[in-house]
């Protein structure tokens, strides 16, 4: 099991890094600035929403298959695992409703609709909320080892 996440994560951390440097490169070979970005490059804008939207959707993938996986493997995780999935779709919830409804000027010029901005906002405050608890999980397992370690 643990082979097959590393196997997953290192695919999915090269695609993203090479997706994320075909677009720089696009965007560096347009000419254009970090100002002008949607000026220059809106092929770039386009496809870094869709690597967003392709993301969410491969997380969201992995959480429910890994999930199943562990309840068929283990009984006794069924409820660890529906708790955890509650968890992580009230988080989403609310980091949706607290996601900007107003679309910016940037966003109207390329076109963007209401929902789609939602949507992202939804997903950038939901990796907030996720590094947060990831530093505080650091912090917390830093404090617990010194306390233990006295």
């Amino acid at each position: 099991m643990e082979k097959l996440i590393r196997k997953i994560t290192n695919a999915v951390i090269i695609a993203i890094a090479g997706t994320a440097g075909l677009l720089g490169m696009y965007v560096v070979f347009k000419g254009a600035d970090t100002v002008n970005l949607v000026a220059y490059a809106p092929i770039a804008m386009d496809a870094t929403f869709y690597l967003m939207y392709f993301l969410a959707i491969i997380g969201a993938a992995l959480i429910l298959g890994f999930g199943i996986l562990q309840i068929i493997s283990s009984k006794a995780q069924i409820i660890k695992t529906l708790v955890i999935a509650v968890v992580a779709v009230v988080v989403y919830w609310l980091c949706y409703l607290i996601a900007p409804a107003e679309l910016s000027e940037t966003a109207m010029k390329i076109g963007i609709t209401e929902g789609a901005y939602k949507l992202v906002g939804a997903m950038l405050n939901f990796v907030y909320v996720m590094f947060l608890g990831v530093v505080f999980t650091f912090f917390g397992m830093y404090v617990y080892t010194k306390i233990k370690n006295r």
